[in-house]
């Protein structure tokens, strides 16, 4: 049967809903103490001491309330509440919804409904008791007002209708009875007044109404109450009804399924029939479900009848019918809450705790499994973690390990680690701890230690920190027991000062630290009186590290010759100073002097190179320079060195070519300087340099001379020259380029229109403002081309044959051949004539063997 009451039970808190907010526990806190149970349909609720509410099993609609979308929940898992409630009572429904009643008097239901909603009641109303069927909710109020709403086909509600209703109703009972418990089952719903008198309301198919009948009753109807029996409870479940009364004796009627109206027999009964109760038996609370029926005596004992489906019963063995059964709770254990459901039984213990047993179709028995469970076991305990005392791996000056263990107690965990310098843990730090995901991933896992290493890192050394625990997990969280360290570390120590190397100048500090495990900075101060007022100044000796001796040093430089120095030293490090340690030195220091100087040119540069006696002291050369026979101001070089100089080479630059300097030379430090007067270099420099040419790609007309030119420091003009005779009286002349001052280049330069077969003589001719440079002569042969006549024989002279005209009307005839053998005479004269050409050819060229040249020849360039 599906439930449509819940179809709007009131405001849903989408926005205010939250998980409950818990405080952190003591160390190791217990799980969860509980105040009451309800098992329902294949789902189980309770709520703890603490008035958190929880549900486990079938998730169908949501219907347990919890953040877990699993459609099957093994282990108590935490409801949704409002923030700051707290629930008394939850009742786990028989059918897809579960309510809840608050502290403060509200009934919140969930699942078919969707999220948590509150039981809307006329403002003002506080619910005492509630109770939750398949397809109705009914409430009392402190003031005795009885409200239900739901379905009403089968009229359950009691109010006299059979429409369904989405807000409650007041009902009354017959007879103006006051309403002092009420019991929701399928399809009926039961109440007990103040006066102890029954009422049932709703379907009567099995006589579960009590009052005789078998119809459907719209109203409540009086139950056949047994003669001088008063009720205090009352219980509703399928087709039957149960009730203690006031002496703690039994009464059930309806449908006596499997023997569960528990009067020892198996027929049915439309009024109260009493419960076969052994002797001086006295119960305390009855409850009826499905199919079976149980019971808790004063004594703390737990019988239960009827079908024994899924080990319902509890007595250890899988057959029930109408004898009825102890229910095998430990030796220590005794109940004094009591719940059934569809198969299964849940009684909360007087030690608050809980035991569930029956069909585990779906996890409701909350042992997390899934197996039916003929005896009462322990739901799995869960609750805020436990969290053990961390305990320390490694320490050092800026960090530590920190290891410890926690168990999750039913439910996925998360971990910190608090860090403070106070025991309060005032302003701590926090570290999360990451927990491998296989730590937590089976229900076992959630019930066992799970350790776990974290590093601490950013302390400060020779601190005394303390540390706890903290484990987080839905139901709440638990801190540890915290512990401390002192980290490492201490201030740095000064040990075997020295002054060395010392100078006119310059000295050196040397110094032994320990930096105790921290980096320590070392420093000078110096100065030339004790009080260090006066020259002062400052040297860092560096950074010292680790633990023991450290050998630092430094040098002090641009001191005073022949001058007392005082020299504090000091050490820092996070944790402190080193005392200070003070020594004295005296430097000393001469004039300098130069040993010898020589003075070498280049072309635009020079070098003075000098032997040195710097005194101890840190000394400053003067090299002065200028042209030779000039009143030009002198230009000054200038070089600094340090004592231990004895070897300088100043370089001169930007000088100009082939040109004479004279040189003085300076030295002077701060005792006192020496000259030198008289030294000269001349620059290089001349007329150009000229390689001998070389000819390339020469062919019947045109060749490619190169050649290389040396500038020789001026800029240069660069010709080249080609003639048929190697005396060069009558040369052409080609411009060939110009090179820039100072520079090397490859000069090229392609000729055409030569002459065939000829021998040509060339040479390239530089020139600059320092003279003229005519490179060596090379000669070269044009080469002959293919196919070139070079002799013609003499043949005779034969006319050309006379043709007749013809006739126009005729056809023209072929061409007849005419040409007839040479004779040898002919063939002579021929040769004759070929000789005297030849002859005549040969005198000209005697007198000129012209150059061809798409250049203009320039006359008269020699």
């Amino acid at each position: 049967m599906r439930l449509r009451l819940f179809a709007a039970v009131g405001t849903i808190l989408a926005t205010s809903c939250l998980t409950v907010t818990l405080d952190a526990s003591p160390t190791g806190a217990a799980p969860f103490s509980y105040t009451s149970v309800s098992t329902g349909y294949h789902r189980t609720c309770a709520v703890t001491t603490e008035g958190h509410g929880l549900c486990w099993g079938w998730n169908l609609y949501a219907s347990l309330g919890t953040a877990d979308g699993a459609p099957t929940v093994l282990a108590p898992s935490p409801v949704t509440l409002p923030t700051g409630e707290r629930f008394r009572h939850i009742e786990a429904g028989s059918s897809f919804s579960s309510c809840g009643l608050t502290e403060t008097g509200i009934v919140y239901c969930w699942g078919e409904s969707g999220a948590p909603g509150r039981l809307r009641l006329p403002t003002g109303s506080v619910v005492t008791q509630f109770s939750v069927g398949a397809s109705q909710v009914c409430a009392l109020t402190s003031e005795r007002h009885l409200y239900c709403r739901g379905d009403w086909s089968s009229g359950e509600l009691g109010t006299g209708d059979m429409e369904y209703t989405h807000l409650p109703v007041r009902v009354h009972l017959p007879d103006s009875a006051v309403p002092a418990y009420v019991s929701a089952g399928i399809g009926f719903t039961c109440v007990v007044a103040t006066t102890g008198t029954a009422y049932c309301s709703g379907v009567n198919t099995a006589g579960q109404l009590g009052n005789g009948g078998s119809g459907t009753s719209k109203v409540f109807a009086r139950v056949a109450m047994p003669e001088g029996a008063q009720f205090s409870s009352i219980s509703a479940g399928l087709e039957r009804a149960c009730a203690v009364d006031t002496v703690g004796g039994g009464w059930c009627w309806g449908r006596n399924y499997d023997g569960a109206l528990g009067d020892g027999t198996y027929a049915h009964s439309r009024t109260p029939r009493p419960v076969a109760l052994s002797a001086g038996t006295i119960l305390t609370d009855i409850r009826t479900g499905w199919y079976h029926t149980c019971a808790i005596t004063n004594a703390g004992m737990t019988l239960c009848w009827g079908s024994n489906d899924g080990g319902a019963l509890g007595w250890g063995q899988s057959y029930g019918g109408k004898t009825i059964r102890t229910a095998a709770l430990p030796d220590d254990v005794r109940a004094k809450g009591l719940q059934v459901g569809l198969a299964g039984t849940c009684i909360t213990s007087t030690n608050s705790r809980i035991f569930c047993w029956g069909s585990n179709l779906h996890g409701s028995v909350g042992n997390g499994t899934k197996a039916p469970t003929h005896s009462p076991t322990e739901v799995l305990r869960v609750g805020t973690p436990d969290a053990g005392q961390p305990t320390l791996d490694s320490m050092g000056t800026h960090q530590a390990t920190i290891s410890g263990s926690i168990v999750p107690n039913g439910a996925t965990s998360s971990v910190v680690v608090l860090v403070s310098t106070t025991p309060s843990f005032d302003g701590a730090r926090t570290l999360n701890v990451l927990l491998r995901r296989t730590q937590q991933s089976t229900l076992a896992q959630l019930f066992a230690p799970v350790t776990f290493s974290v590093p601490v890192p950013g302390l400060r050394p020779a601190t005394e920190y303390h540390v706890k625990i903290r484990a987080t997990n839905m139901f709440g969280a638990t801190d540890s027991t915290a512990s401390s360290f002192v980290t490492l570390g201490a201030a740095p120590t000064l040990t075997a000062i020295t002054a060395t190397d010392i100078g006119g100048d310059f000295a050196s500090l040397r110094v032994i630290v320990d930096a105790n495990l921290l980096d320590t900075a070392v420093s000078a101060t110096y100065a030339t009186d004790e009080a260090f007022t006066r020259d002062v100044g400052t040297a860092s000796l560096g950074t010292a590290r680790g633990d023991g001796d450290t050998h630092l040093s430094t040098g002090l430089t641009s001191l005073s010759p022949r001058t007392t120095y005082f020299v504090r030293l000091s050490a820092s490090n996070e944790v402190g100073d080193a005392t200070p340690t003070t020594i004295s030195f005296t430097t000393i220091g001469d004039a300098p002097s130069i040993g010898s100087a020589t003075a070498t040119g280049g072309r635009k540069s020079a070098s003075i190179s000098l032997a040195l006696d710097p005194g101890l002291l840190g000394t400053r050369i003067i090299v002065e320079y200028r042209p030779s026979g000039t009143t030009r101001a002198w230009t000054a070089e200038e070089r600094r060195v340090d004592a231990s100089c004895t070897t300088v080479v100043v370089p001169l630059m930007a000088l100009q070519p082939a040109t004479k300097y004279d040189v003085n030379v300076t030295v002077t430090n701060a005792v006192g300087f020496d000259r030198l007067d008289g030294l000269s270099f001349t620059t290089a420099g001349g007329a150009p340099i000229v390689a001998a040419p070389t000819a390339h790609d020469v062919s019947h007309t045109t060749v490619t001379l190169r050649s290389l030119v040396d500038s020789n420091e001026f800029t240069t003009r660069i010709t080249l020259q080609i003639d048929d005779d190697d005396d060069f009286s009558n040369y052409d002349e080609w411009f060939a380029g110009s090179t820039v001052a100072g520079s090397t280049s490859q000069i090229s330069l392609d000729v055409s229109e030569l002459v065939d077969s000829s021998v040509y003589h060339a040479r390239f001719v530089a020139v600059n403002q320092k003279g003229t440079t005519t490179s060596d002569v090379i000669t070269f042969n044009t080469t002959t081309p293919v196919g070139k006549l070079l002799r013609r024989r003499l043949d005779p002279v034969v006319p050309e044959p006379v043709v007749a005209p013809t006739p126009p009307t005729s056809p023209t005839p072929p061409p007849v051949d005419v040409l007839t053998t040479p004779t040898t005479k002919q063939r002579f004269a021929a040769k004759i004539m070929m000789k005297t050409s030849a002859s005549k050819a040969t005198k000209r060229t005697a007198e000129k063997k012209p150059v061809k040249s798409s250049v203009k020849k320039r006359s008269g360039v020699r």
